[in-house]
């Protein structure tokens, strides 16, 4: 009998099969989703984010109504390393995949820069950006189609509600 097998009814192993099934996932949109991009998958997980909250209207990160999302809303928001975000960010700016403004010192804006979420600067996708994210996110979805394709409806929604009650929970939100 597998470990997993005997193991199927301790909690551990739904935390421990969502580590094992990132590493995977990250190995294979390396090889699929990122083939032929000249960045790297931190770099495409900003774009992707700036792209989202722009044009799809993501609140996680959430843009303003010119696009702009805060540094620190997008740090939060990332799926993979936050680290050397601020590096990552002058690399995009450089390519001219994205801008950075200083948030306006006074004005509605202004307060953005206080309290414990406070930003002192926010970006925007540029139209080069918003090449390379909509493609990557093209090759996401044909990703996910590929590896869910024989996962019936039913066990999909269930695994998006599971992950939802872990995120609640971290959260602090017991209910």
């Amino acid at each position: 009998m597998s470990k997993s097998a005997q193991r199927q009814s301790h909690t551990i192993d739904n935390l421990v099969s969502i580590f094992t099934v990132r590493r995977d996932l990250v190995r294979e949109m390396e090889r699929t989703v990122m083939k032929d991009c000249p960045l790297t998958i931190d770099m495409a997980d900003v774009l992707i984010d700036l792209w989202g909250a722009r044009r799809l209207g993501w609140d996680e990160p959430q843009a303003n109504k010119d696009g702009f999302v805060t540094v620190r809303a997008l740090r939060d928001s990332l799926v993979h390393s936050g680290a050397l975000l601020s590096i990552r960010l002058k690399k995009l700016k450089a390519t001219g995949y994205l801008e950075i403004e200083k948030i306006p010192q006074t004005g509605p804006a202004a307060l953005l820069r206080q309290g414990p979420n406070s930003s002192r600067s926010w970006v925007r996708i540029l139209p080069a950006g918003e090449e390379i994210a909509k493609r990557l996110w093209t090759r996401y979805q044909q990703l996910g189609e590929r590896l869910l394709a024989d996962v019936p409806v039913t066990q999909r929604k269930a695994h998006i509600e599971v992950n939802a009650a872990i995120r609640r929970r971290i959260a602090g939100d017991f209910d």
